[in-house]
């Protein structure tokens, strides 16, 4: 009787110290969350844009028509260049998908896509006109520049994300968070949600699978670092499922535009340069 009862004892402080430390480490993980929140919730923004489709079928000569489409896209620079997923906004990929499951085998076609009147809505429902940069196929990556403000007009303040080549690798069953927004009928208001890592895929790139699908979004750890974005897996098997691509890959394309803008300052300095040679 008395070994039963010391063994109900042991059990009974166990299970005590055990609810203690799950209650404080749940309470942690829940400050952080917070912290997230409220530190990169305007990092998440919608990108509304306007995709002309131009499609040539065989035996049936050229179609085109416009589709109004939006994107969650994350502010990675303080300059206010958003990333998003390039499949949201080159859909071309998609509707061939469609075509090939659901066309004659005989049929011949010939799609392409433009993106125009590209606005980022800013947390208080107002918006900036920006530009289309930079696209990658195969990371599903595209950016947008949000257009400098014009006279009289008020600088937008951006709260990127933190985007660090060095950033903590997840392990599956980690627990992430997922920043994101909700749609227009709730007035596009933040939102996060908790989700896990399921897989962690290591070739040819890191990516990341979880168990909550998301785009244009950026996932954090539990210490409340940035972890990865949200995008369309583009190859292989899996293509078309959601994943989590790490910094460094989005930083590698980041320097691609940095390269670009450095070059055509280099060029317009030459033709300032010319313009003043010829005026004296």
């Amino acid at each position: 009787m008395n070994t039963i009862l010391k063994f109900i004892a042991l059990a009974f402080v166990a299970s005590t110290v055990c609810g203690s430390r799950c209650l404080a480490d749940d309470e942690q993980f829940k400050k952080t969350g917070r912290e997230v929140y409220d530190k990169h919730s305007d990092s998440v923004l919608f990108v509304t844009f306007t995709v002309k489709i131009n499609m040539q079928l065989s035996g049936q000569g050229h179609q085109a028509h416009e589709q109004s489409l939006e994107s969650l896209g994350t502010v990675i620079r303080e300059d206010g260049l958003i990333l998003i997923p390039n499949s949201s906004i080159d859909i071309a990929g998609q509707i061939r998908a469609q075509l090939q499951q659901s066309a004659p085998p005989d049929l011949k076609f010939d799609i392409t896509t433009t993106a125009k009147n590209i606005k980022v809505i800013l947390p208080d429902g107002s918006e900036v006109k920006a530009d289309l940069v930079l696209q990658d196929a195969d990371l599903d990556l595209a950016f947008i520049m949000p257009e400098p403000p014009g006279d009289g007009e008020e600088p937008v303040s951006w709260k990127p994300v933190t985007l660090a080549k060095d950033a903590p690798r997840q392990r599956v069953l980690d627990d992430i968070f997922i920043l994101g927004r909700l749609d227009r009928n709730v007035n596009r208001m933040a939102n996060i949600r908790v989700g896990r890592i399921e897989s962690a895929i290591r070739r040819p790139r890191l990516i990341y699978r979880t168990n909550v699908p998301a785009l244009g979004v950026p996932s954090f750890n539990t210490d409340g670092e940035m972890t990865g974005v949200f995008v369309r897996q583009t190859t292989g098997p899996g293509a078309g499922q959601f994943i989590i691509r790490p910094p460094k890959d989005v930083i590698k394309i980041v320097e691609q535009i940095n390269e670009k803008a450095e070059d055509n300052g280099e060029g317009e300095a030459e033709e300032e340069g010319e313009v003043e040679e010829s005026k004296e």
